[in-house]
Parts: structure tokens; C-alpha cells; sequence
């Protein structure tokens, strides 16, 4: 498994700011959480979805996520096993 972290600086209303994504051996997402400005948070996985879904095409290149233009900026880095789970347990505990 790898785990990603997605800072997303911008001015759109309805768009995350941050993702944590959990990326399976195979390349696709196995889980999910989105963080909203206003403190919305989705999330998913194979068997919970709230507000969000996983992606059907596989994560790609990390590098693909990192750029900088006049009006955003998106910042993509790897992260621990445990700094995922810290955040995806937390969040999922709460719906149990």
C-alpha cells in the first residue's frame, strides 16, 4: 500500500482542500478522505461511502499531482501507514 497526502489551495467552494488517499498495490484508491475549508469531511472505501466515491481509473504518478498557476496550487506527497489511519479511524469512529 502507499498513502498520499493532497494539499489543494484554491478559491472553489464545493472542492476539497485536502485528500488522503490509501492506494492499493494495483494502483487504485482502496480509501478516501476529502477535507473541506468549511470542515466537511467525506470519505470512502470498498464498503463506506459518505459524500464521496472512489475513483474508477488508477492514481497515477505522484508527480502529476504537484503544479502551481496564477489561481491554485497542488501539493502531493507521500505519508505514512499510521498518519492515514490516525485520520481514517478518527473519522470512521465516529459513524460506528
Amino acid at each position: 500500500m502507499t498513502y498520499v497526502k493532497i494539499e489543494w489551495i484554491h478559491d472553489f467552494v464545493d472542492t476539497p482542500e485536502i485528500y488522503l488517499i490509501e492506494i492499493g498495490y494495483d494502483g487504485y484508491e482502496t480509501k478516501k478522505i476529502e477535507k473541506f475549508k468549511g470542515g466537511l469531511i467525506n470519505f470512502a472505501s470498498d464498503t463506506l461511502e459518505s459524500g464521496t466515491f472512489l475513483s474508477p481509473e488508477p492514481f497515477g504518478e505522484i508527480e502529476i499531482y504537484n503544479f502551481t498557476n496564477e489561481s491554485e496550487r497542488m501539493k502531493a506527497y507521500h505519508i505514512s501507514e499510521l498518519e492515514f489511519y490516525n485520520e481514517w479511524n478518527k473519522i470512521t469512529s465516529e459513524i460506528s
